[in-house]
């Protein structure tokens, strides 16, 4: 087999890792893996231990300036950034728990220890502070931690 093939197989296992990223699922990225596998096994028996070593040598070049480029633009590009967090501000998620502390809601899932309690229009994600709460029951917020937020009965 010529290194003309080899190279393309090469090509072929790059460019199926490199869509793997876009299609996940796992099945690119294990094509990509044989396909990078056959290249070196042919290298080798076309060319030899020198064949299958500077195969492996052009794979390993080709997938190093494949990530370094990878993390060099595609966080600034328009796909990038809408899969990045830009800033974190008063709208953050565990922001607006920390503002439940104190409130009062009802209980709209059963607490069995954990539940949904609606507080102020919106439904949150509950533990109970003992026992089981029914639908409902209504609570105040004892504690939040995290994304943790604890609730007693009134």
């Amino acid at each position: 087999m010529g290194w003309e093939w080899i190279a393309l197989l090469i090509l072929g296992g790059a460019a199926a890792i490199i869509l793997e990223l876009f299609l996940p699922g796992g099945i690119l990225g294990t094509l990509g893996v044989v396909l990078l596998l056959f290249a070196v096994g042919f290298a080798y028996t076309s060319y030899g231990i020198d064949g299958a070593a500077y195969a492996l040598l052009a794979e390993v070049g080709i997938l190093g300036i494949g990530l370094w480029l990878w993390a060099t633009y595609f966080p600034k590009s328009k796909l990038g950034q809408q899969f990045s967090v830009n800033e974190v501000g008063d709208d953050s998620f565990n922001a607006r728990l920390n503002q439940l502390q104190g409130k009062t809601g009802r209980v709209v899932a059963p607490c069995h220890p954990s539940g949904i309690v609606e507080i102020e229009g919106q439904r949150y994600d509950v533990e109970s502070e003992s026992g089981l709460l029914d639908r409902d029951t209504e609570v105040s917020v004892v504690q939040v931690e995290g994304n943790r937020v604890v609730v007693r009965a009134i």
